[in-house]
C-alpha cells in the first residue's frame, strides 16, 4: 500500500504544514554556498574574570535567524545574530559580551519556498552555523588572553540557554 503523502494543517493557524516528506526531499538538494562572518562586536572585563579563585561565569546565548528567499526561488540567504553575555554569580555586569552576525547562501536543485526556509531555519540551520560560532568563540577568548571558553554541543541552539559554572582561568 503507498504512503499517502496528506497535507495537514497547522492547528493555530488553520494553514497547511509542509509534510516531512517534502521537507525531506527538498533538502537533497538545498545546499550551502558559503558561510561569512560579517560583523562581529566582543568586550571583556579581564579585571573580573578569574578574579576569584572560586569564580565561574553563567553564560546565555540569544540567536535571531531571518531569511530571504531569491527571485529564482532556487537559492536563500540567511542571517544569524548572536548575542553571547557572561556574568559573575551575584554581579549585574557582563565580564564577557559577544556579538556575532553570520550570513549564509544556500542554492537548491530546485524551487523552494518560504515554509521550507523557515522549517530549515529551525531544524537543520543550527547544525550549519553553530560549529562555526562556537570556535570563534573558542579562539577569541584564548586570544584575548583569558581561559577559552568552550560551548556544549548544539543542543537548543537558536533558543536562549544558559550554561552555568563556565570554569575561569583561576580556577581549572
Amino acid at each position: 500500500m503507498e504512503k499517502e503523502n496528506v497535507q495537514k494543517k497547522d492547528l493555530k493557524t488553520n494553514k497547511k504544514v509542509m509534510p516531512p516528506d517534502e521537507y525531506f526531499r527538498l533538502l537533497k538538494g538545498f545546499d550551502i554556498k558559503d558561510i561569512y562572518l560579517t560583523s562581529c562586536n566582543y568586550s571583556v572585563d579581564k579585571n573580573k574574570f578569574g578574579s576569584n579563585p572560586e569564580s565561574s561565569i553563567d553564560i546565555s546565548l540569544e540567536t535571531n535567524t531571518s531569511f530571504k528567499l531569491e527571485e529564482s526561488k532556487k537559492g536563500a540567504t540567511f542571517i544569524v545574530n548572536n548575542n553571547l553575555v557572561g556574568k559573575n554569580k551575584n554581579e549585574d555586569s557582563n565580564v564577557i559580551d559577544i556579538k556575532t552576525t553570520y550570513e549564509l547562501y544556500f542554492i537548491s536543485s530546485e524551487e523552494i519556498n518560504n515554509e521550507f526556509l523557515s522549517i530549515y531555519s529551525e531544524i537543520s540551520l543550527p547544525l550549519n552555523i553553530f560549529p562555526y560560532f562556537r570556535e570563534f568563540m573558542q579562539n577569541l577568548t584564548i586570544r584575548s588572553g583569558i581561559s577559552p571558553i568552550v560551548l556544549p554541543l548544539a543542543r537548543g541552539f537558536g533558543k536562549p540557554f544558559k550554561m552555568d559554572s563556565v570554569q575561569t582561568k583561576d580556577n581549572p
